[in-house]
């Protein structure tokens, strides 16, 4: 005998719409009734052009602590409309804690269903009594009219026999079930009346939709501002007439008080609260690595100059909020404790800086003070150690630029080569005739000589002149590649080996690099601070022999600024140890910008414009160098050259095909010729005639 709750989402987005909100947060309990209003609400709301921006849910027993926790996020948003969907009970606790936070305060806009409506004069008791006769009074009368009015219908048959209604009270749980209860169900669902509440008629079980829904403003009290209907949309007053036929004065509203007693229509958006407060925030100062942050002071204006990677970013960050941020960067004096950047955190838990923007690094006892953002920087830490030259002394270098398998193929076409550079030649051109063994031996001879000088045999065939040409194009490429590759074999780049006990030195912040690095691979190692990129260097020049250190183990992002600098000489190696996890802008617990910050240093970081700021400051050096990859040369395989033995080859058999053919043409035609010619028999001179010595080859040549 209620009506649907999601009959009242129409009147909620009639409100927004008249009042021009396009962005609201949806505030509900986490229970069925609070969920089971939120979809047909957010298609209303959508369907009047209103986004909701964010929904914040609330479990019905929530403590003061989890409620003001939310508040605070939702004070961070750019939204300042809020719709509530949730029991009294839990309302009243709610608003309490709204109240408590400075949100009933000029700029905001509340609007709460007809659930927390009809309950107000419950939840405060100052208020007018007659307001205690709520609806629900009038439909607990229907509810028993209902009832009644069906008994009267049914008759008799639904009365209950004597021996049963002189039972105790506490039988009646005995009492058995008629099967005129169903008639009397029936009777209910289907009864259809004018009772107090308005007309009375169920369908599918449920009381239908309200002809109106009463609209309220509290301020101090309740007063009465209109109405919602479905064929009227908002009016001041009840009246039952078409859209059509409806003047405009009807779509007026009483006058609203808005919170913090003012008369203006709260905005959709809004700035930060407090916007006219600066945030104080804190940035270390540092004599090296000033890419990542550097605070200079202007002479000429006295003003102080902060730059870095870190600034930038927090920068980019807070301009894509959605409300507007003003701070200023206020340096950090030397530290007196010797752990500096601890006493920089330490001031953000005395709230005495908003926030501190730096190299910080997040950690888990720093995360127990202060709240961090996502790291905007990469995650871990690495190890930069010096780059050796070395010769190599293996007697059998030379083969191993080039795989067994392409020595072998190399070798196969060498002879194909030479054998078809012999079959095209062989029958015309003299140098490549005589004795089986000489052919052969002429043939190797002229394709492996093709790697060192010019032949001196002329080619007379223009097929064979076009497989040579080919063939040394093919040897061109095989013999620069194997150069290039056998002198990156024979000098090499090697990583400097790091023996036990070593110093390994570290930035200013050495501590937490002794604190989280446990599993070093050094026995006692030492870490003498190194506060510039220029000592670093130094640093690793000297050795630990001289005084210096023999690896520098920092963190990602100091170890990019280094390499950016000195790539040639060093290289970054993947530890193997404890990583940590970047770095983050520090903000008290609780801030409610904790979230946001993190959110644009998000969407830097997928639009690509974090990588961008990167690479204005130092060279994107992301990849960590691996000491077999810096030790090993590829060697060359097959596969590398597939294409040119694929051309050499099909150049080498059209050769041999069209010399072929033209042979065994130009045969045919010498055939034809001499038999059309008539056969002349001539004697040479007695002096003419060969001796008995002259080979039968010569005699053939004479006629007798």
């Amino acid at each position: 005998m209620t009506t649907n709750d999601n009959s009242q989402v129409g009147a909620i987005a009639a409100l927004v719409q008249k009042f021009g909100w396009g962005e609201l947060v949806i505030i509900h309990e986490d229970s069925s009734y609070g969920n089971g209003i939120i979809p047909d609400l957010l298609l209303a709301l959508h369907e009047g052009n209103a986004r909701v921006v964010h929904r914040t849910v609330i479990p019905p027993r929530a403590r003061d602590i989890y409620v003001e926790a939310q508040l605070y996020r939702l004070m961070a948003l750019s939204a300042n409309i809020f719709v509530v969907h949730m029991s009294p009970s839990l309302a009243s606790q709610f608003f309490i804690k709204v109240n408590e936070l400075g949100m009933m305060s000029t700029g905001y806009g509340w609007i709460v269903t007809d659930g927390i409506a009809n309950e107000l004069s419950v939840m405060d008791q100052r208020r007018e009594k007659k307001r205690s006769r709520h609806v629900y009074c009038l439909w607990a009368y229907d509810s028993v009219w209902a009832l009644a009015k069906a008994v009267y219908h049914l008759g008799p048959t639904t009365s209950m026999q004597k021996n049963d209604s002189a039972n105790k009270l506490s039988h009646l749980a005995a009492i058995p079930s008629r099967r005129t209860g169903s008639d009397l169900v029936c009777t209910i669902l289907g009864s259809k009346f004018m009772g107090l509440s308005g007309e009375i008629q169920l369908k599918n079980g449920q009381l239908q939709q309200p002809v109106a829904f009463e609209i309220v403003n509290v301020v101090g009290r309740i007063k009465r501002i209109g109405f919602w209907t479905q064929w009227n949309g908002i009016t001041q007053g009840l009246h039952r007439s078409s859209v059509a036929t409806e003047s405009p004065s009807l779509r007026k509203m009483g006058s609203i008080g808005w919170p913090g007693s003012s008369s203006a229509v709260p905005k959709g958006q809004r700035v930060m609260p407090k916007a006219g407060k600066r945030m104080r925030i804190g940035v270390p100062i540092k004599k090296g690595f000033k890419e990542l942050v550097g605070v200079e002071l202007d002479r000429e204006t006295n003003a102080t100059i902060v730059t870095g990677l870190c600034i930038d970013v927090f920068k980019a960050a807070t301009d894509l909020l959605p409300y507007e941020v003003k701070f200023d960067f206020i340096p950090f004096p030397n530290s007196t404790t010797g752990s500096y950047y601890e006493d920089l955190i330490y001031h953000v838990y005395l709230q005495q800086y908003d926030a501190a923007v730096g190299d910080i690094t997040i950690t888990g006892n720093r995360s127990s003070y202060v709240d961090f953002t996502m790291p905007f920087t990469e995650t871990g830490v690495a190890m930069i150690v010096p780059i050796e030259t070395s010769r190599s002394t293996n007697m059998w270098i030379f083969l191993q630029p080039l795989t067994v398998d392409l020595w072998l193929v190399i070798g196969a076409f060498f002879v194909f080569t030479g054998c078809v550079v012999w079959t095209i030649e062989h029958g015309d051109n003299n140098e490549f005739k005589g004795p089986r063994a000489q052919q052969i031996g002429m043939a190797m001879w002229y394709s492996f000589s093709t790697l060192f000088f010019a032949q001196r045999e002329k080619l007379i065939s223009n097929l064979s002149k076009v497989v040579v040409i080919v063939w040394l194009f093919v040897v061109l490429i095989l013999t620069s590649s194997y150069t290039a590759n056998l002198s990156s074999m024979l000098t090499v780049h090697q990583l400097q080996s790091l023996p036990m006990g070593e110093s390994i030195g570290s930035n200013v912040d050495s501590k937490l690099i002794k604190t989280d690095l446990i599993n070093l691979p050094f026995k006692n190692p030492s870490f003498p601070p190194l506060d510039t990129v220029e000592d670093s260097a130094n640093a690793l020049r000297d050795g630990s022999r001289n005084g210096g250190v023999s690896a520098i183990i920092d963190e990602i992002p100091y170890v990019k600024v280094f390499l950016s600098k000195y790539s040639a000489q060093y290289t970054m190696v993947e530890p193997s140890y404890n990583s940590t996890n970047g770095f983050g802008f520090v903000f008290p617990k609780g801030s409610p910008l904790v979230p946001d910050i993190s959110a644009s240093i998000a969407k830097l970081r997928e639009d690509g414009k974090l990588h961008l700021i990167s690479q204005n400051w130092f060279q994107n050096r992301s990849l960590f160098t691996n000491q077999d990859s810096a030790t090993k040369v590829a060697r060359l395989d097959s596969y590398s050259f597939r294409g040119l033995f694929l051309i050499t080859g099909i150049t080498s058999t059209v050769a041999v095909i069209a010399s072929y053919k033209f042979r065994k043409k130009q045969s045919t035609t010498a055939q034809h010729e001499v038999a059309d010619q008539p056969v002349e028999e001539t004697f040479p001179p007695v002096g003419d005639i060969p001796s008995r010595r002259t080979s039968f080859k010569h005699i053939r040549r004479y006629s007798y």
